[in-house]
């Protein structure tokens, strides 16, 4: 259920999110939706596997691997640059996150992180092993 609740939650957080946020506040919202796989200095990874098993397993929805980068170490560094990635056996899936269903680049996107981005939609890709696979980037974040 957790994979249909997640548009709902990534909206009311854009409400929340007033300006470009620092790590603490990265960490603060994001472990709310995701898990935290990686925490590095300058980085945070999230998957939404362990939420979303059942879903991703059964094809009705993607797994997604964010990453969250930022300028600088320490508590209050702010968010660089923040990409998720969309793997599913499922081709027609990952499209939806693509920008084969999406412009390729969008300014001034409200992002539930910032205020504003630019927010890129890449394309759909197969990796070795015949998953699909899709980017999104926000950057210039404010």
């Amino acid at each position: 259920m957790k994979g249909f609740i997640l548009p709902y939650a990534l909206t009311i957080f854009s409400l929340i999110s007033y300006s470009q946020s620092k790590r603490s506040e990265v960490i603060e919202k994001v472990s709310t939706v995701y898990e935290i796989i990686e925490n590095t200095s300058l980085a945070i990874k999230t998957s939404n596997y362990n939420n979303d098993k059942m879903l991703i397993d059964n094809g009705i929805s993607p797994l997604i691997i964010g990453t969250y980068r930022f300028k600088e170490e320490g508590l209050n560094a702010l968010l660089s640059t923040a990409t998720d990635v969309y793997y599913s056996k499922d081709r027609s899936l990952v499209s939806k996150y693509s920008n084969e269903q999406n412009p390729k680049r969008l300014e001034y996107e409200t992002f539930w992180l910032s205020q504003v981005a630019t927010h890129t939609y890449g394309d759909v890709l197969k990796n070795k092993d015949g998953i699909y696979y899709t980017k999104q980037v926000w950057f210039n974040l404010e």
